[in-house]
């Protein structure tokens, strides 16, 4: 049965405790070293969709030291704390469930981390065609997400730990809202946490690429690709 935003607001106000009780994780600290192999600028604009109680926010903060953050829940319960616990000059958050969300930025970085199998799988389409309006050709929407495979072993054997929505996202749910929102699968890699087989995954979604932006290497570039493959494999 499908859950209104009302019912899921209402949910994470109530959750804002064990948020808070978890704290910085395993799982977001890997999270956060995947960030930094993007190598992106210390200055970028950041939207974190689904910020919680904040706590990621905090550790954004540290790695983007000149960012401006922006972060979004639907629950005003976590944003009153993450206000409390992040806000200032260059972090602001605003309370929303993505589809009233009308973005005045262009942002280098979105992030949903461990959000998107939280949001109705009907509502993904419109908020890409949202993030394609507020980003740029190099802009990078990074997503964590439980491997679909564990979160359906876990609605069968552990389904007391599920949230209000929890929805395994096997690759075909998400191609359409990425390609025909302009956007394009550049990284996508399994990793395990916790249990014996991979359970999570990060995804790096960019920009189609424009075909007119292809160029041949120069001599020189290519007289080192030879070099380099010719090493021993």
């Amino acid at each position: 049965m499908s859950k209104t935003s009302k019912e899921v607001a209402e949910f994470y106000n109530s959750f804002t405790k064990y948020q808070n009780r978890v704290g910085i994780n395993s799982r977001i600290r890997t999270i956060l070293k995947n960030l930094k192999k993007l190598k992106l600028k210390p200055n970028i604009k950041i939207l974190e969709v689904g910020c919680g109680v904040g706590l990621l926010t905090v550790q954004l903060k540290k790695i983007y030291s000149l960012a401006s953050l922006f972060g979004t829940d639907i629950s005003e319960g976590c944003i009153k704390e993450a206000t409390d616990r992040a806000g200032d000059s260059r972090t602001k958050f605003l309370v929303t469930d993505m589809t009233d969300f009308n973005p005045t930025d262009n942002f280098d970085l979105v992030l949903f981390a461990d959000v998107l199998e939280h949001i109705p799988v009907e509502n993904h389409f419109a908020i890409f065609k949202k993030l394609s309006e507020c980003t740029h050709k190099n802009s990078v929407i990074a997503i964590n997400i439980p491997h679909p495979a564990y979160l359906e072993w876990q609605i069968k054997f552990d389904p007391e730990v599920l949230q209000i929505i929890d929805q395994p996202l096997h690759l075909p749910m998400l191609i359409d809202s990425i390609y025909k929102n302009g956007f394009m699968i550049k990284e996508l890699s399994s990793y395990s946490l916790y249990h014996n087989l991979p359970n999570y995954q990060w995804m790096e979604i960019r920009k189609q690429i424009d075909i007119n932006d292809f160029r041949s290497k120069s001599s020189f570039e290519n007289k080192l690709m030879e070099i380099k493959t010719r090493w021993p494999l």
